[in-house]
């Protein structure tokens, strides 16, 4: 800022932090037993659970093991937008979703998951 401050200034620095907050995306956060891991949401394409364990699969390819309760998590993220809950515990980036069959998702990096059938057009909502 130079100094002395014009109100003018002062008025468009003030405009331009409101659009970069309004911009900023907070990551996730998720919380294991003994860990937690900041992600942001546009990051994760999918979650299953096996037992007490988690797996987060994330775009790039990497996968995150952790310890959590299902339940909580999924309650977590089902609260998101962004994600579906399917009654198998797999939690779902809605926006990866290439393809819905009798079933079956198709994700973006091919993965294939299953679904229950009667969900597809609440699936198929928040896809679009």
């Amino acid at each position: 800022i130079a100094k002395p401050i014009q109100p003018s200034d002062l008025h468009q620095m003030i405009q331009d932090a409101y659009a970069y907050k309004a911009e900023a995306v907070a990551p996730l956060e998720i919380r294991g037993e003994k860990e937690t891991f900041y992600i942001p949401a546009q990051q994760i394409l999918y979650i299953e659970f096996e037992k007490e364990m988690a797996k987060l699969y994330k775009l790039d390819g990497s996968c995150y093991e952790f310890m959590s309760n299902k339940e909580d998590l999924a309650y977590s993220l089902e609260q998101h937008p962004s994600f579906y809950v399917n009654h198998k515990y797999q939690i779902i980036n809605v926006n990866y979703i290439e393809k819905i069959s009798f079933g079956k998702i198709t994700l973006t990096n091919k993965k294939i998951l299953p679904y229950p059938f009667l969900e597809k057009s609440y699936l198929e909502g928040l896809i679009h």
